[in-house]
This record gives C-alpha cells, sequence and structure tokens, in this order.
C-alpha cells in the first residue's frame, strides 16, 4: 500500500510493477495528475453557540479547479481551528474516503469567527468560517467612554453597559435585556443620569 503525491503540472504518467532481474512486464497503470486540486469544507449550521451543547457536522471534499468533486482521492486530512478557544473536532485527523470524510464540531467558549482550516500533502489546502455566538446574557458592567474612571464635576461624561455571557465574550447580539441604570443613594447628590442624545 501506497500514496502518491501529484506534481504540480497536470500530466499523465504511468507507474509499472516489475521483479528485479526479470524483464520488464507485469502491471502498469496510467495516473493523471489533475491541476488544481484543493479541498473544500462545508458546515450544516450557520452557526454554533459558545459553550453550547450543539455540534455540527464538517464534511471535507477533494475537488478540482473548477469544483468538481474528485471521488476517487484517497488521503489523510489535517483539520485546525484559527483559535483553540473555538472549540475542538471529534477527530482532527481524517481519513479520507471516495474524496470525502465527515466529523463534527465542538465548539469552545470564545465567541467570533473561527477560520477552519484543512490541510493534506500534495492538496491546497482549503478554509471556511464558522461564526460562534455568545451565550445568554449573565452580567452587566459599566465603562466609561474614555476607559477611565474619574469624572469631571460639571462636564457631562457618556456611559456604556455591556452585557457579558458566563465564558467573558460581549453579547452584542442582544436586544433583549432591560437595564435600571441609576444613582445610589449615597451618591445621588453628584449627579444626575440621562439619555444620550
Amino acid at each position: 500500500k501506497f500514496r502518491i503525491l501529484s506534481s504540480e503540472t497536470a500530466e499523465t504518467s504511468t507507474l509499472r510493477a516489475s521483479i528485479v532481474g526479470k524483464d520488464e512486464s507485469g502491471y502498469s497503470i496510467e495516473i493523471e495528475s489533475i491541476e488544481g486540486m484543493q479541498l473544500a469544507i462545508s458546515k450544516t449550521k450557520p452557526f454554533l453557540v459558545a459553550g453550547g451543547s450543539g455540534v455540527d457536522e464538517i464534511t471535507v471534499s477533494v475537488t478540482d479547479a473548477s469544483g468538481n468533486a474528485i471521488s476517487e482521492f484517497q488521503g489523510d486530512v489535517d483539520l485546525t481551528l484559527s483559535d483553540p478557544g473555538y472549540g475542538t473536532f471529534a477527530e482532527s485527523t481524517l481519513s479520507l474516503n471516495l474524496g470525502t470524510a465527515r466529523t463534527r464540531m465542538i465548539p469552545g467558549t470564545l465567541a467570533g469567527s473561527a477560520s477552519i482550516l484543512a490541510n493534506s500533502n500534495g492538496i491546497s489546502g482549503g478554509s471556511l468560517t464558522m461564526e460562534l455566538k455568545p451565550a445568554d446574557p449573565y452580567e452587566l458592567q459599566i465603562r466609561k467612554d474614555d476607559g477611565t474612571t474619574v469624572v469631571e464635576a460639571g462636564e457631562a461624561e457618556t456611559f456604556y453597559v455591556e452585557a457579558f455571557d458566563q465564558y467573558g465574550n460581549v453579547v452584542s447580539n442582544d436586544s433583549s435585556t432591560t437595564v435600571d441604570l441609576r444613582m445610589t443613594d449615597a451618591t445621588e447628590e453628584f449627579g444626575r443620569l440621562g439619555r444620550r442624545k
């Protein structure tokens, strides 16, 4: 059992098997090197939730330069993520069967745009973006627009209230949480709150 890596130039080569000391004979096959072989990655879900229990099936296929599947290709593919915080794969090294391999992506606790990278010797690698959305709001944090905690007397200052999930991700897609923002009884004489225009 062996594997042949294609050359960078599209051409047809001949592979012959022979026995030392015997005239060249026996079985021979022609090998066609296909130009532009590459790995294509696909997913079934539009996004995953950070820290969630949902998983997604990831499919890796070998295609030619036009995107047509090459079902005859066999070999191994290594899958990685741009940041391990985005998650893991049930199997990170896949064996292609008829040019295709599948595994499951298990989300981590980091929200953002994760790049899934596929690589195999002799083939152009592939990539795909998987969106990981933050979990539900867990806590609120207040910050001043300039990042300091100093307020000048008589000056209007802008404050922001941000929602974070339990893993520390900003819940930027939240529009349902309501906030009751007020001065404490002990500090209400120092100022008042108003909506930013």
